[in-house]
C-alpha cells in the first residue's frame, strides 16, 4: 500500500504544472479517474506557495474544516480536493455522522491522517493570514497531544474505538508503528519544538507551546526505545503494533500479526532516529542494533518480479535472481525469525508466490526500501559515535606474527574462534611498504573514516636484522580491498619537513636523534578541523623517546588528513613521570568517557585504564586498584579492546610474553572497561602477537577466505 501511494506522489510531482491546471482550472471539479495521480497528500505538500493563495485553495480548505472531528482529527484516505463520486459521497456522510456523534470516533493518525491536514491548514494560513487556519491547525495539534499515552506512544484512533464483545481492545488502540503512523506525528513534534521551522513557522508558537512539542517527542522518543523488541538480552526491532500497557508485539488485522518489521517501520523508526541532533548513547545504540538485525535479516538473490499476468492483470512474483538487491520482509517470525506471509484470512505462508493475487498486488510484503537507510548509517556513525566505525558480525584479527616481522590475519564469525589466513603467512610485503627497516609490527587496522576503505598503521621495525629496540619510524597505509595496500613511510629523525603542519611548535631540539616510535594507532576524530575548514581526521598515537631530551617513552600523538598521506607534527597526549607505551583509547558508550588501555612501566607494573572526557585529554593516571593483574609477574603489552556484537561488555586482547611460547590472551571486562576477568588464550591463530580486531561483513569474510583459499592452492602447485 506504501509503495503504490509513493508511485502515485512521484508520478503527481513528474506531473508538475498538468496537476496544479487539474487542481486550479474552472468549471465542475474533475472526477476521481481523471486526476487518480494526484492526492491530497501532494497537494498539501508540493503545490506552490502562490497557490495556496487561489480561490480553489480556499475550496479545498473549507472542505477540510467542514469535516475536523471535535476532537481536532481528521478521518483518513480522503482527498479533499475532489468532488466525491457516489462512494465517496456516502463515505463523507458517514464521517458527518460520526462528527455530529456523542462519541465522536473517527479521527486516527492512520495513513498520515490529521497530520497532512495539519499542513495543509499551516500553508494555508501563511498564504492567506485568515486566523479560521490557524486556529483549525492548532486544534488538529492538541488533538496530537491529547491523544498520547503517558508511555509516549499514540494509538491509531483517538478517541479509542469501543473494546471487542469479548473486552478485547480493538487493536487501533494499541501504540502504531504501522504506515509510518507515529513517527509522522514525531516529525511533526519536533517541527513544532523549534519553532523556526518552515512552514510551521507561520503558526508562531509560543515558548509554553514549543516545549509541549519537545515534551511530546522526547515521551515519543523513550516510547521508541522501549518498545525495541529484545531477543537474549540484545535490542532488534520493532513490531507494527505494541502493546498500549505492556509494550509487547501485538497484531492488528488478520494478515498482520505480532513479528519483528524487516522494513517499513523499523526503516522510517531508525531514520527518525538517525535526525536526532545530538542522540543519546541510548539512541546510539538503538540504531546500531537495529541496522545490525536488518544487516542480518536481509534476502539475497531474490526480485521482486512486476509483471502483466496471463490475464493481463498486474502481477507479482519473488524470483531467484544472483546478485540482485537485498529485499527485506516486513514480517519476520518472532522465535525462528524467518520471513513469512499472510493471506487475507489469515494463513500464515512462508512462501511470497503462494499468496493469492489480492495479497500479492494490495499489500507491501516485501521490498528493498530499507538499503536506503543503511546506506545514510555510516556517514551518521562517524558524525555520532567517536571512534572507528564499526561494521559486520564477522571479525579480522590484523596482527603482527610470531613467526616474524610482519602483518598476518586471521578471521572469525563469533570474535572467540580464528583461523588464520594463507597458513599465518604475510598479507603485506614489508620489504615494500616498510621503507626505514624492511620489518612491520604491532598492525592497528580500521575502517576509513566514512567506512568506504581501509587505513593501518605500522611500526617501521626490525629487530631481527638490527638487533636493538630501536626504531625511527612508522608506516601510515590505506586499502579498498583489505588486501591490496599503499603507504607512505614517516621516518621521524627527518624531522619537521616530513609533517604538514610547519608552522606547529616542535616537541623536539634535534629530530635526528630519535630512538623510538612504538605501537602506533588510529582513532577517527570527526569534529576534528584542520586549517582549511575541513572537518575529521585520524588520531595518530603513539609513544616517542629521544634519549638525549627526555628520559623515557611517552604518549604522542598526530593527526593524519583525510587521504592518509599527511600527517601533523607530534604532540604530547599526557605525562605522568614514568616510561608508558602500547595505549589503545576507545569511546566506552556505558559512561560517555574515552578509555584508554596502557602499558606502565614505572610505579606499579602492567595494563591499566585511564579516562578522559576528550580524546586528546587531558588523561587522568589510571585507577590503580583496578587492572588486568591476575597474570601474575608475568609481563604483558600490546592491548586492543573490542566488543562483540550486540554486547555492551568488552573483550581486551593482549600478548603476555614472559612465557615461552607466548601467550596471546584475551579476558573479558564490564561495560566500563573495569573488573578484568576469565582470560583465555586466543583461539585458532598459531603465531599471535600485537594486534588488533576489526569487526567485517560477511561479504568482506566470504571475500578473504576465498583470496586465502586460491593463494593456498596456487602455493600448493608450486610445491608439487
Amino acid at each position: 500500500m506504501k509503495k503504490i501511494i509513493i508511485a502515485c506522489i512521484a508520478a503527481a510531482m513528474l506531473a508538475g504544472n498538468a496537476t496544479a491546471q487539474s487542481i486550479t482550472k474552472k468549471g465542475p471539479e474533475p472526477k476521481e479517474k481523471d486526476v487518480e495521480k494526484i492526492s491530497f497528500r501532494n497537494v498539501a505538500r508540493n503545490m506552490n506557495s502562490e497557490w495556496y493563495k487561489t480561490a480553489d485553495a480556499a475550496r479545498v480548505a473549507d472542505s477540510v474544516l467542514a469535516y475536523q472531528f471535535p476532537s481536532g482529527g481528521w478521518a483518513k484516505n480522503q482527498n479533499w480536493h475532489w468532488t466525491p463520486d457516489a462512494k465517496k459521497a456516502k463515505e463523507r456522510a458517514n464521517i458527518k455522522r460520526l462528527i455530529k456523534s456523542k462519541e465522536g470516533i473517527g479521527a486516527t493518525i492512520d495513513n498520515m491522517s490529521t497530520t497532512i491536514e495539519i499542513l495543509y491548514l499551516t500553508k494555508m494560513y501563511g498564504a492567506t493570514g485568515k486566523s479560521k487556519y490557524r486556529k483549525a491547525a492548532m486544534k488538529g495539534i492538541n488533538y496530537l497531544w491529547n491523544a498520547q499515552y503517558a508511555n509516549g506512544g499514540w494509538p491509531q484512533y483517538f478517541p479509542l474505538k469501543k473494546a471487542q464483545k469479548d473486552g478485547i481492545p480493538d487493536y487501533s488502540a494499541h501504540i502504531t508503528y504501522n504506515d509510518d503512523a507515529m513517527v509522522n506525528v514525531m516529525k511533526l513534534m519536533r517541527d513544532l519544538a523549534k519553532g523556526t521551522k518552515a512552514p510551521y513557522d507561520v503558526l508562531k508558537l509560543n515558548k509554553k507551546e514549543q516545549a509541549k512539542a519537545q515534551q511530546a517527542f522526547d515521551k515519543g522518543l523513550q516510547c521508541i526505545l522501549n518498545t525495541q523488541i529484545r531477543k537474549n538480552g540484545k535490542l532488534t526491532v520493532w513490531c507494527q503494533q505494541h502493546h498500549f500497557e505492556t509494550l509487547e508485539p501485538v497484531g492488528a488485522r488478520k494478515y498482520e500479526r505480532p513479528s519483528f518489521s524487516g522494513s517499513h517501520e523499523t526503516a522510517d523508526i531508525v531514520e527518525l532516529l538517525m535526525s536526532i541532533s545530538n542522540p543519546s548513547n541510548e539512541v546510539i545504540a538503538s540504531v546500531e542494533a537495529a541496522v545490525d538485525w536488518l544487516r542480518k535479516h536481509r534476502i539475497e538473490d531474490m526480485r521482486l518480479k512486476q509483471f502483466k499476468n496471463a490475464k493481463g492483470e498486474f502481477d507479482r512474483q519473488l524470483v531467484a535472481e544472483k546478485g540482485a538487491p537485498h529485499l527485506w520482509a516486513r514480517y519476520y517470525d518472532l522465535e525462528t525469525e524467518k520471513p513469512f506471509y499472510m493471506d487475507r484470512r489469515g494463513i500464515k505462508l512462508d512462501n511470497y508466490n503462494d499468496l493469492e493475487h489480492e495479497r500479492r498486488t494490495g499489500y507491501s510484503y516485501i521490498d528493498g526500501d530499507v538499503q536506503d537507510v543503511l546506506d545514510k548509517y555510516p556517514l551518521w556513525i562517524t558524525k555520532v559515535r567517536p571512534g572507528n566505525y564499526q561494521e559486520g558480525d564477522h571479525w579480522l584479527f590484523c596482527h603482527m606474527s610470531e613467526r616474524g616481522e610482519f602483518t598476518a590475519y586471521a578471521i572469525s564469525k563469533d570474535g572467540v574462534n580464528y583461523h588464520d589466513l594463507i597458513d599465518g603467512d604475510p598479507v603485506i610485503d614489508p620489504a615494500k611498504h616498510a621503507r626505514i627497516e624492511k620489518g612491520q609490527r604491532d598492525a592497528f587496522i580500521c575502517r576509513k573514516g566514512d567506512g568506504k576503505g581501509y587505513v593501518m598503521v605500522t611500526t617501521d621495525m626490525q629487530v631481527a636484522v638490527s638487533k636493538i629496540w630501536d626504531n625511527y619510524g612508522m608506516d601510515l597505509m590505506r586499502s579498498d580491498d583489505l588486501i591490496n595496500w599503499e603507504s607512505v613511510t614517516c621516518d621521524f629523525r627527518k624531522g619537521p619537513s616530513i609533517f604538514c603542519d610547519p608552522e606547529s611548535p616542535n616537541v623536539y631540539k634535534d629530530w635526528s636523534t630519535i630512538n623510538r616510535v612504538w605501537a602506533p594507532q588510529i582513532f577517527w576524530d570527526a569534529s576534528y578541523k584542520w586549517p582549511d575548514g575541513t572537518k575529521g581526521g585520524y588520531m595518530i598515537y603513539y609513544s616517542m623517546l629521544n634519549r638525549a631530551e627526555e628520559k623515557y617513552d611517552r604518549m604522542y600523538y598526530s593527526y593524519a588528513d583525510h587521504s592518509f598521506t599527511k600527517m601533523t607534527k607530534p604532540q604530547p597526549l599526557f605525562d605522568w613521570g614514568y616510561a608508558t607505551i602500547d595505549a589503545d583509547i576507545n569511546y566506552v558508550p556505558a559512561d560517555g568517557l574515552y578509555h584508554m588501555m596502557i602499558k606502565k612501566e614505572g610505579g606499579k607494573t602492567g595494563l591499566f585504564t585511564a579516562t578522559s572526557k576528550n580524546l586528546t585529554g587531558p588523561w587522568g593516571e589510571p585507577v590503580e586498584d583496578d587492572y588486568v593483574s591476575f597474570e601474575g609477574k608475568k609481563k604483558c603489552e600490546g592491548v586492543s579492546a573490542f566488543q562483540l556484537v550486540g554486547d555492551s561488555t568488552w573483550r581486551i586482547g593482549y600478548i603476555e610474553y614472559s612465557s615461552k611460547p607466548k601467550n596471546y590472551r584475551i579476558c573479558e571486562a564490564d561495560q566500563y572497561m573495569r573488573n578484568f576477568k576469565n582470560p583465555q588464550n586466543i583461539r585458532g591463530v598459531k603465531h599471535p602477537q600485537h594486534g588488533s580486531f576489526m569487526r567485517i561483513t560477511k561479504e568482506e569474510y566470504d571475500m578473504l577466505q576465498n583470496w586465502s583459499d586460491v593463494k593456498m592452492k596456487n602455493s600448493n602447485r608450486q610445491k608439487r
